[in-house]
């Protein structure tokens, strides 16, 4: 199994972070969270260009290998009647 560089787990941490102090400042201003948290990532990746600790925000892509398979060999939830 090949680990994680420091840098890539703290740039997630730090999201999650960035994402749940957001969410909580979009909830008391009643703007919906989905909407800006949306503004707060373009935000992040056009600052990642300025300013040097973010510019590994730059580097890291998503894919969907990181949602792991269920027990059914799905990706993501199953929904049951």
């Amino acid at each position: 199994m090949r680990d994680f560089p420091v840098e890539v787990v703290a740039c997630f941490v730090g999201l999650v972070l960035i994402a749940l102090f957001a969410h909580i400042l979009f909830r008391k201003l009643r703007f919906p969270c989905t909407v800006g948290l949306v503004f707060v990532g373009m935000l992040l990746f056009k600052l990642g260009g300025v300013f040097e600790p973010l510019n590994v925000l730059q580097r890291v892509h998503l894919t969907p290998n990181f949602i792991p398979k269920n027990a059914f060999g799905h990706r993501g939830c199953v929904i049951t009647r």
